[in-house]
C-alpha cells in the first residue's frame, strides 16, 4: 500500500490535520499530539501527518529534559514496545501506532523508531520507514546496524 498525500485524505481528516498544525504553531504540544495521533488513526498511510507528528514530538521533548524523566519514560515504554514487536508482521499499522505512543513521550527512543521503520516496511510505507531509520540513526550514530 502506498502512502497517501494531503490531497488523497478525506476532508474531515484534512481539517483535523490543519488544526494540529495550528496547535503546533501555538506551542500547544499535547493537543497537537492528540490530533496528529487521531489523523494517523484515521489515515495510517498519511506521510505528512507522520512528519508533523514527529516534529511536534521533538518540540515537546525539547521543553522537558532531564535524566530521571528520560529513564522513567524508557521504563514505561517497554510493555508497549514488546507488544509492537509482536505485531510487526501480523498487524503493522497497530505496531506503528503502539510505537508512536512511545515516541509521544520519548521521541529519541531508538527501539521505537526501529519498530516503526520495520512495521512501515511491512505495510508498504517506505517514506515512513526511511524517516524513522534516519531519526534513529541520528540519535544513535554508533549503532552500525541502523546504518
Amino acid at each position: 500500500m502506498a502512502e497517501k498525500t494531503y490531497r488523497e485524505i478525506s476532508g474531515a481528516t484534512r481539517d483535523l490535520f490543519e488544526r494540529g498544525k495550528a496547535a503546533v504553531q501555538k506551542n500547544n504540544w499535547d493537543y497537537a499530539l492528540t490530533i496528529f495521533n487521531q489523523v494517523l488513526s484515521d489515515e495510517p498511510s498519511f506521510f505528512e501527518g507522520r512528519e508533523e507528528l514527529r516534529k511536534a514530538q521533538f518540540l515537546k521533548a525539547d521543553q522537558k529534559k532531564g535524566f530521571l524523566k528520560k529513564f522513567l519514560k524508557t521504563a514505561r515504554a517497554s510493555p508497549a514496545l514488546a507488544k509492537a514487536q509482536i505485531l510487526i508482521h501480523s498487524n503493522p499499522d497497530e505496531a506503528i501506532h503502539l510505537a508512536e505512543q512511545v515516541l509521544n513521550t520519548n521521541p529519541e527512543n531508538r527501539l521505537a523508531h526501529k519498530t516503526v521503520a520495520e512495521s512501515a516496511l511491512n505495510a508498504g510505507y517506505y517514506k515512513t520507514a526511511v524517516l524513522s531509520f534516519e531519526i534513529a540513526r541520528k540519535n544513535s550514530p554508533s549503532d552500525y546496524n541502523l546504518a
